[in-house]
């Protein structure tokens, strides 16, 4: 079974086509919102997985609220593991679920085992309400 080495959130995603280097721009742990209710916009989740005995995997990505309601699901591409790979990259996008107010959202990573998909980590994103600005 592969073994996720690492997750994180981040709002864009480069590759460099010649040497697969990734580039993880504007990472995401907390956000500021001005205003509820607000559409997401794009979020990458992105993850480093160490292969196991594996030559498929397969991940998505389901979206919480701070209440625990499930809000969004986003199911990635599987990554096919060719004989010489040790670990693979898989990015999956999710976009457009309802922020309703501040507090920790959550986005499970979850692969499928056995027929069955299986959380392997979850990874939180602190939404703040932002503060008015005082009158001079």
């Amino acid at each position: 079974m592969a073994k996720l080495v690492w997750a994180l959130l981040c709002q864009r995603m480069l590759l460099d086509q010649q040497t697969n280097l990734v580039s993880y721009i504007d990472a995401l742990d907390a956000v500021t919102i001005p205003k509820f209710p607000v559409k997401a916009p794009l979020t990458i989740i992105s993850t480093l997985w160490q292969r196991g005995s594996e030559t498929q995997l397969e991940m998505r990505v389901r979206v919480y609220a701070p209440d625990g309601k499930h809000l969004i699901d986003a199911v990635a591409d599987p990554l096919a593991f060719r004989p010489e790979h040790k670990r693979g990259r898989m990015s999956v996008g999710v976009a457009g679920f309802e922020i309703s107010g501040p507090g920790r959202y959550e986005f499970g990573v979850e692969t499928r085992e056995k027929g069955k998909w299986v959380e392997v980590h979850r990874i939180p994103m602190d939404v703040d309400a932002a503060r008015p600005v005082a009158a001079a």
